[in-house]
């Protein structure tokens, strides 16, 4: 028996070499100017942010330094605006509200919130979830009190991602995909960030035009992006890719048959989208205001390994990773990067643009492959692994994380929150890079004491440093060392102290963003 600290924030040394570092992606005018404005924080949904991260020495994190702002669970991301008075406010979507928090002086504050109406669950405040989370900590974790604690939580992943995908625009607006609809929201007063935030307008989805692969009630938007050209690209699980004018007054439909979709969608700069279906990668392109999927526009369609287990790992939903992109307009290479859904998943690098002309092709691969090796954190023994996650890129580099409970349940919430228990939690973080000199995907570092299930790292493409909020019990990680794979460096560990707030049920925490003040800003299961 023992009692949970609180998430450890690991900062992991990118083992990239100076050739798998380059500039960052072309700035997408359409987004905020913010750190992280929409979910992933970039059109190429890398994940690397242009900034230096947290950097203090490993130690027990004091009282003073940790700041806990008790909500709902679930978010994807915190959006940052500033304002003409200098000041910063961070949008955030959630299911039960829509809020502006400020950061000052290490302490977030609500600015303004605006509630939304609720399915199942109902609008949860500070007061419910401390007293939730309080009563789960007077159990031990593997006792049966605490399961069916946990178990009242079942499905609200479900409910979660009825408001979750989302961008902040240019100009201020915040699109948040709700179900079927995007819905607009905005300052009353553009200039005050305090003011009330407002509804703006909404578009719904045609029923007639959707594909309808799933049987749901209504289709569900599950991806988020925005072409350079300010539409709006949203995918729905039930297989429909839909681009919308910003303005909510034109939309266009490209349905996708028999497939459904379970991850968002990567934007390059000449209008291609990249997203994957339960069988397939795709890159369509947006010309002429229109949705091309002709090879002469650019467009192309690839199968990748589903195994015989996906059903029962993960549902049949196929990869669990939203397509990140690598490689800049400049770059020679350029490529988009996902894990498919074999029964030991493989990291698959496929050429993005047209292949060139003098690439050999892999044996027994298509020649729109670059590279796949096994997600497989070099334990020979598995018959299984999936990441449930995107890949976070910077430069040539990629790193997965494990994704899969050692139990080999299904990471409904009641299991995210047991996922502190050793005996369920995933172990392994994989990195691999391209060698722009062999022209090969390879290997670079495994990690077996930190683990990152559901949630995606973030990078300091400044430091080159990922951060990430694992699983541990109070006794932490230990050292966590990366680097080149023959020179492992050391990395940073932040945690809490035992004891220091109540935890438990905190088992999993997602890095939203690295501010500039270098801190880092992570939303948390337990709300």
């Amino acid at each position: 028996m023992y009692k949970l600290a609180a998430q450890l924030t690991c900062s992991l040394l990118l083992a990239t070499m100076a050739m798998d570092i380059h500039a960052q992606q072309p700035e997408n005018p359409a987004i905020g100017k913010g750190i992280c404005t929409l979910t992933h924080c970039d059109s190429y949904q890398t994940g690397a942010l242009p900034v230096r991260g947290p950097s203090a020495k490993s130690h027990v994190l004091r009282p003073e330094e940790i700041d806990l702002l008790w909500e709902a669970p679930v978010s994807a991301g915190a959006f940052d605006r500033k304002y003409p008075d200098g000041s910063t406010a961070y949008w955030v979507i959630k299911v039960d509200r829509i809020e502006k928090l400020a950061l000052k002086d290490n302490t977030l504050t609500v600015l303004q919130e605006l509630r939304l109406p609720m399915d199942k669950y109902w609008y949860y405040g500070r007061e419910e979830m401390q007293r939730f989370v309080a009563e789960m900590d007077n159990h031990a974790i593997t006792s049966p009190e605490y399961r069916k604690l946990a178990a009242f939580w079942k499905g609200y992943e479900r409910e979660g991602i009825r408001a979750f995908y989302g961008l902040l625009s240019r100009d201020g607006t915040l699109y948040a995909g709700m179900k079927d609809r995007i819905v607009a929201f905005g300052d009353q007063d553009p200039k005050d960030p305090a003011s009330p935030i407002v509804r703006k307008g909404e578009f719904v989805f045609d029923p007639a035009q959707m594909n309808k692969a799933m049987p749901v009630p209504v289709p569900i938007i599950i991806g988020f992006n925005a072409l350079y050209d300010g539409h709006l690209a949203v995918v729905s699980m039930d297989g429909t890719l839909v681009v919308i004018s910003p303005d909510f007054k034109h939309a266009e439909y490209h349905r996708l048959g028999d497939e459904t979709i379970w991850n968002s969608l990567s934007i390059d700069e000449k209008g291609g989208i990249y997203f994957a279906t339960s069988k397939k990668l795709y890159k369509r392109v947006w010309k002429d205001g229109r949705i091309s999927d002709r090879a002469e526009d650019g467009a192309w369609t690839e199968p990748y390994d589903v195994g015989a287990m996906d059903a029962a790992l993960r549902g049949a939903r196929g990869t669990g990773s939203t397509p990140a992109l690598m490689g800049n307009p400049k770059d020679r290479d350029r490529f988009v990067i996902i894990t498919d859904a074999a029964n030991i998943n493989n990291a698959v690098l496929f050429w993005r643009d047209e292949i060139p002309a003098d690439w050999k092709g892999l044996p027994g691969l298509s020649r729109r492959i670059a590279g796949k090796l096994p997600v497989d954190f070099d334990e020979p023994r598995r018959n299984e692994s999936y990441s449930e996650s995107a890949a976070a890129v910077l430069g040539y580099g990629a790193v997965f994380a494990d994704g899969r409970p050692k139990t080999g349940e299904a990471i409904t919430f009641d299991v995210m929150l047991r996922l502190t228990d050793p005996a369920v939690t995933p172990t392994g973080l994989q990195k691999f890079h391209w060698d722009t000199r062999k022209r090969q995907f390879v290997k670079d570092w495994v990690r077996h004491d930190a683990a990152m299930s559901g949630a995606t790292p973030v990078i300091s493409a400044r430091t080159k440093r990922c951060t990430l909020a694992p699983w541990s019990r109070a006794t932490g990680l230990g050292p966590c060392s990366t680097g080149l794979p023959a020179r492992p460096a050391p990395s940073t560990t932040w945690g809490r102290a035992s004891g220091t707030t109540p935890t438990t049920s905190c088992s999993s925490c997602c890095p939203m963003a690295i501010r500039s003040t270098r801190a880092s800003v992570a939303g948390c299961i337990c709300g």
